[in-house]
């Protein structure tokens, strides 16, 4: 299915590995030029240099989401080497590990601050960044990465599925906001899904728990989401905007 995204300009912020480079790769392959947004330059470097393989037009641009100074300055960068921001996906987020409420209140609460921060903050900042120069074009998608603990809430998941769900408010008041103005802004809420950070936290005997819990028997693949993105970033969903969107495998329904 040809998506018409050829020639588009897409920001993906963490956009280095997992969920953000599996959106970024597809985005590439429909045709759209990438900037990768990235805090670690190192792997933004490295997703960018395999976009170009594609044969599009890719770049990485070192990003700290939670500073508007650095969102602003990575915009212009964004403008000056492929043209205005016509796809912004805020990707880019802090996973704490798996710990009760409790357990975190007595562990390092710093880890709040920077799970609101980078989630919630992050996107607020990489929105304010474009949306101006997306009414005055006329056009736009944002594409906010929430998750399914943001709708049905996750026991060890408190402090990061409260800013998830901050998202979801965000992504349907903005909607309201600009949808008049030809811009979509819609929000993805994965459940648990075998990034590499994902891994990192899962034992083997844990993830088999885990999967029980899937009437699919599995945990999502970052191409899962990708796969919805990329459709929500075309005009085939210039109908579709406010909304939160699960990709869980049935993990939960509401």
């Amino acid at each position: 299915m040809d998506l018409q995204l050829k020639g588009k300009v897409a920001v993906v912020t963490g956009g280095g590995r997992g969920i953000g480079l599996a959106i970024a790769r597809e985005l590439a392959e429909e045709g759209a030029h990438i900037a990768i947004a990235e805090i670690d330059q190192s792997s933004a470097a490295q997703a960018a240099a395999s976009l170009k393989s594609i044969g599009v037009k890719s770049f990485a641009v070192a990003t700290d989401v939670t500073d508007p100074a650095s969102v602003d300055a990575m915009v212009k960068a964004v403008v000056k080497e492929l043209g205005p921001v016509q796809i912004l996906v805020n990707n880019a987020a802090k996973l704490p590990q798996f710990l009760s409420f409790v357990e975190e209140k007595n562990s390092d609460r710093q880890v709040w601050s920077q799970v609101v921060d980078v989630c919630y903050h992050g996107a607020i900042n990489c929105t304010a960044a474009v949306i101006e120069s997306m009414i005055e074009a006329g056009y736009g998608k944002i594409i906010n990465m929430a998750s399914d603990a943001a709708k049905v809430g996750e026991p060890r998941q408190a402090v990061y599925a409260g800013a998830k769900g901050a998202i979801v408010s965000f992504t349907k008041s903005i909607a309201k906001e600009v949808g008049r103005y030809g811009i979509n802004v819609n929000a993805i809420c994965p459940s648990m899904t075998k990034t590499e950070a994902v891994q990192q936290m899962l034992s083997e005997e844990f993830e088999k728990k885990v999967v029980k819990a899937y009437p699919m028997r599995r945990l999502g693949d970052p191409r899962d989401i990708a796969h919805l993105a990329v459709f929500l970033a075309s005009d085939r969903a210039s109908w579709i905007t406010g909304q939160a969107i699960s990709v869980n495998g049935g993990y939960a329904t509401a």
